[in-house]
């Protein structure tokens, strides 16, 4: 990967793989998934939302070799995003596992959903785990889009990129979980929501190639090449668009004028297939960002 693009002075970074990419991915999914839940009251949700989380955090543990680094960074949280990512991930379990708590345990001072009952203790709960969350589900976006030695990455608009991602992730999981658990939203709704999670995500996607495309800087224009026409190409046109993007809107569509069994298949496909887009966007944001060397 070192040596794919095609002007000398141009280098791809390799400091970040794919086990970053699946990190972004987990958190990202994780996060949204557990903040849409909650207004859902779908524990199931909840529960998925932080283990995927928790798996997220494990694997960049294991991407870093040593944990105690984790922590070091950490201290950093008045100028870095990733140590602010650190501590909010710490928060966002903590407090997310006390506000799904209640749906497990009884007896507790708060009470399942009581975020939307005026429970103080319980509202005083899910704002933390929401705000720790909402902190979470930026951190990636932010911590790429801060890196200046990175052009491709270095750009306000890839949070929201990255958050768009997460937001499909989230709904793919919703979409896999309706078909065995009975959720307050029709699967209508729930298409209507997909609908417009994915054009939103295709949008800011082609939002930020283009933009990256017209710019003056050469590494960003290698980035886009290596996406588009050079190695990445297959993974991100063939995986995150026609898999990730076009298969499950035609899907959904399905869902739409069909009902009953097939309507609730094509709305688990569309979320498996979501999650593979997902992924696999946030893999060619990893692999494509370059950097220019010193001469």
């Amino acid at each position: 990967m070192r040596k794919e693009f095609a002007i000398d002075e141009l280098r791809a970074q390799t400091s970040w793989d794919w086990r970053i990419a699946l990190d972004f991915f987990l958190v990202g999914t994780g996060t949204a998934l557990f903040l849409i839940s909650g207004a859902l009251h779908l524990f199931a949700g909840l529960a998925t939302g932080i283990a995927l989380v928790a798996v997220g955090s494990a694997v960049v543990l294991s991407h870093l070799g040593r944990p105690q680094s984790m922590w070091r960074s950490a201290s950093q949280f008045r100028t870095s995003w990733m140590s602010r990512g650190i501590i909010a991930a710490g928060l966002f379990v903590v407090f997310g596992m006390l506000a799904a708590a209640p749906y497990v345990f009884e007896g507790l001072p708060w009470s399942q959903g009581s975020w939307t009952r005026g429970d103080f203790l319980g509202l005083a709960i899910w704002y933390v785990a929401a705000v720790a969350g909402v902190v979470f589900i930026l951190y990636p976006g932010m911590v790429m889009s801060t890196n200046r030695s990175i052009p491709f990455w270095h750009t306000r608009m890839l949070p929201l990129v990255v958050v768009s991602y997460g937001v499909v992730g989230a709904l793919a999981v919703v979409f896999i979980v309706q078909s065995v658990v009975d959720i307050s939203l029709s699967e209508t709704a729930l298409g209507y929501y997909g609908l417009t999670s994915l054009v939103a995500s295709a949008l800011l996607t082609y939002l930020h190639i283009s933009s990256k495309a017209s710019s003056r800087d050469l590494a960003s224009k290698e980035s886009v090449r290596l996406i588009l026409r050079g190695s990445l190409a297959s993974v991100f046109m063939l995986g995150a668009i026609l898999v990730g993007v076009v298969a499950p809107v035609i899907l959904i569509v399905v869902a739409f004028v069909t009902s009953g069994s097939i309507a609730t298949s094509s709305l688990f496909l569309a979320g498996v297939l979501m999650l593979v887009g997902a992924f696999l966007a946030r893999y060619c944001l990893v692999k494509a960002g370059g950097y220019a060397t010193l001469l």
